[in-house]
C-alpha cells in the first residue's frame, strides 16, 4: 500500500494511482475502502480515497483540495471536511 497515492472510482471499477501510473482494478471504490480500512487511507469524496502519507498541501475552505506528491489535486467533499481535519497529522501544511 505504501506506493499507492490514491484510488479513483470509475463506475464498477477503480483506478489505483501510483507514481508509476494508473491501473484499473475490478473492484468498486466501496470494496477498496473496506480493504484499506485501518491503513493510512481516507475517503475524501464519493470518488476518491487518498493515501494520507502522500499529501503535500491541504486547502480547506467551503470545500477542500488536497495536493498530492505526484502533482495531482483531489477534492474533499464539504461533508467530509470536519472528519478529514481529525485525520490530518502535524506535518501537513493547511490553508484555512
Amino acid at each position: 500500500y505504501s506506493d499507492i497515492i490514491y484510488f479513483e472510482s470509475s463506475g464498477a471499477y477503480t483506478y489505483c494511482v501510483t507514481a508509476g501510473g494508473k491501473t484499473l482494478i475490478s473492484r468498486n471504490l466501496g470494496e477498496v475502502e473496506r480493504e484499506v480500512a485501518g491503513n493510512e487511507f481516507f475517503r475524501t469524496h464519493h470518488s476518491f480515497i487518498i493515501n494520507l502519507k502522500k499529501i503535500i498541501k491541504v486547502e480547506l475552505k467551503r470545500s477542500g483540495k488536497i495536493y498530492l506528491e505526484n502533482g495531482e489535486t483531489v477534492p474533499v467533499a464539504q461533508r467530509k471536511i470536519k472528519e478529514f481535519k481529525s485525520y490530518l497529522n502535524d506535518d501537513v501544511e493547511q490553508e484555512d
